[in-house]
């Protein structure tokens, strides 16, 4: 993938010590397997009889089966679970503390000790593979369990957790600690943060005056559309000068007053969705050509709170993604291909293959250069053939944090990936996924009962919106609920 790394591969390599396992246990089962995350930040090798799916890192069982059907709650006398995760120790463990191995890491574990195991010896530290580690046995929920953090130096470190009823450890011992001794953690590059601000506006937060909390497009002439809260749509020229507002007749949803999401067709015509299973097609002076949308799960129809987002292929035909609501999370469930008259002409459910078998969250859909279609769930975006409905991962270089979800994405006139980070920043990718650049980073609130700041420049706090002009510059909306900020700024290599 032709990733840059600022360090090697970090490996585990040592002897095996015995922390698994006590004496006259059978030798291990040969590693002829190996997994590897999505991000490609972690390498584990296992037997050919366990299953291995990805699951906060890699989780391992002797029982594939038990992998398929995630249900953990009573093990089988004979399974264990094991589950490594690598990255930086501040990610891992998430303690609030400097990333550092002695401390913070110890102070975590003996709480997660305490509040987890009801018999437990440790957390102490010891060797393994070379690396200092803590490690504490218990009990938990009556079943036998190992928790161990490995360092593995310049701030990163494995986590192992291990879960099985008792004796079943011991009796697998010596080939789950081979298995943990075969991980290899690939830390990412360092970044390369650089850029600067072009052009910036920013008023205060008011409901009922223009807020940019919606979509941002760019039309076929660098004009900026700008999505607003109960104001409709604001256009820009590229310099940031305001030259017209839409009315917002049309733009109404169940929760408040702006578009769900729009796009500007060739012509120079508008295309707007809103979660009342409305799609409506717009003169930009307001002047309604076409409307359409009924609530349902049929061919045509749209689910509830959608449909969710819209774009407008380069031969004019409007792309739609419907989303259903679950119990647990928004999950996109198909893409939608119409006439601008409102003829349904395919439809087609993305099935990715891989560790995820659904494309879930409030998933982004983009239009590229050359007619594909990008679509992103909470972690990862793939590509559609609109023709055949197939889907492929764009393998994005693993920079960005890995409990980091994307905000939104934009995709450039060179079919380059610009990503923004629920942890504050945006990402840089080309079209292979090889990262290039970032800017910005995350504005932190202290008090959200209280006024926020004004954003500095590079600050950015929930970036709704995002498009790229023809020049490479990124355009951004955002608001921290005190101020609001429509900005476009550049990446430097």
């Amino acid at each position: 993938m032709g990733r840059r790394w600022s360090v090697g591969w970090l490996v585990i390599t040592i002897a095996v010590l015995g922390m698994w396992s006590p004496q006259g246990v059978s030798a291990q089962d040969p590693l002829t397997q190996s997994y590897t995350t999505s991000d490609g930040r972690l390498t584990v090798s296992y037997p050919e009889t366990w299953g291995a799916t990805e699951f906060f890192g890699v989780m391992l069982s002797n029982d594939a089966v038990l992998l398929e059907t995630f249900d953990f709650e009573t093990l089988p006398d004979d399974v264990f679970l094991l589950i490594i995760a690598g990255g930086p120790i501040n990610e891992l463990i998430d303690f609030g503390g400097n990333g550092t191995f002695e401390e913070d890491v110890l102070a975590f574990a003996q709480d997660e000790a305490d509040d987890t195991f009801s018999e437990y010896v440790g957390p102490k530290i010891e060797e393994f593979g070379g690396n200092a580690a803590y490690r504490t046995i218990g009990q938990s929920g009556g079943q036998e369990a190992i928790y161990m953090y490995i360092d593995l130096g310049s701030g990163n470190m494995l986590e192992v957790v291990v879960f099985a009823n008792e004796g079943v450890i011991q009796q697998y011992g010596k080939t789950i600690e081979a298995v943990v001794l075969s991980a290899q953690y690939h830390a990412p590059a360092e970044p390369v943060v650089s850029g600067s601000v072009i052009w910036q506006q920013m008023e205060r937060f008011d409901y009922e005056d223009f807020a940019p909390i919606g979509s941002v497009v760019v039309g076929p002439d660098d004009m900026i559309y700008v999505a607003g809260y109960y104001s409709g749509i604001n256009v820009y020229d590229a310099e940031g000068d305001l030259q017209e507002v839409i009315g917002d007749t049309q733009l109404t949803n169940r929760w408040s007053g702006y578009a769900e999401d729009f796009a500007v067709a060739p012509d120079g015509t508008l295309w707007v969705v809103d979660a009342n299973q409305h799609v409506t097609h717009m003169e930009p002076n307001g002047e309604i050509l076409h409307s359409w949308g009924e609530l349902g799960q049929d061919s045509g129809e749209f689910g509830e709170y959608s449909p969710g987002q819209i774009e407008v292929m380069p031969d004019g035909r409007v792309v739609i993604q419907d989303r259903q609501d679950s119990e647990e999370f928004y999950t996109m469930t198909r893409i939608q291909i119409w006439d601008e008259e409102g003829t349904l002409l395919n439809e087609f459910v993305p099935q990715p293959s891989g560790p995820n078998s659904t494309i879930t969250g409030y998933a982004d859909i983009e239009m590229g250069p050359d007619g594909t279609l990008y679509i992103a769930g909470d972690y990862e975006i793939w590509r559609m053939d609109l023709d055949t409905g197939t889907v492929s991962q764009v393998r994005l270089d693993p920079i960005m944090s890995s409990y980091a979800y994307i905000d939104s994405f934009a995709v450039s006139s060179a079919g380059h990936l610009i990503v923004a980070s629920s942890e504050g920043g945006f990402y840089w990718f080309d079209a292979q996924g090889n990262y290039i650049s970032q800017y910005g980073q995350e504005q932190v609130l202290e008090d959200y009962d209280s006024d926020a700041p004004r954003f500095m420049d590079g600050e950015f706090y929930s970036p709704r919106g995002m498009a790229v002009l023809s020049n490479g510059h990124v355009v951004v909306s955002d608001y921290n609920y005190t101020w609001w900020q429509v900005v476009v700024f550049t990446f430097e290599e």
